[in-house]
């Protein structure tokens, strides 16, 4: 990360006011961690896990950010 881009916590405070742009740097921030997690402990194939990496971040974004709203910086 970069000092230009925000820490977390910054992040998901703008995240939650709707900033459409600091959604897109939390989903690059976090992808490959994602994607290496659903496939190395969960063993899942590439296109599932694509898909299923989507399917969390719309469910995120329909509940509007909620899970995010509560989160407190640990986990």
């Amino acid at each position: 990360m970069s000092s230009a881009e925000p820490d977390d916590h910054e992040l998901i405070k703008r995240i939650t006011r709707g900033d459409p742009i600091a959604a897109d740097i939390f989903v690059d921030r976090y992808k490959r961690l994602i994607d290496s997690i659903l496939k190395r402990n969960y063993r899942l194939p590439n296109d599932v896990a694509q898909d299923l990496f989507q399917d969390v971040f719309v469910k995120l974004r329909e509940d509007n950010y909620r899970r995010l709203r509560i989160w407190r910086g640990k986990g």
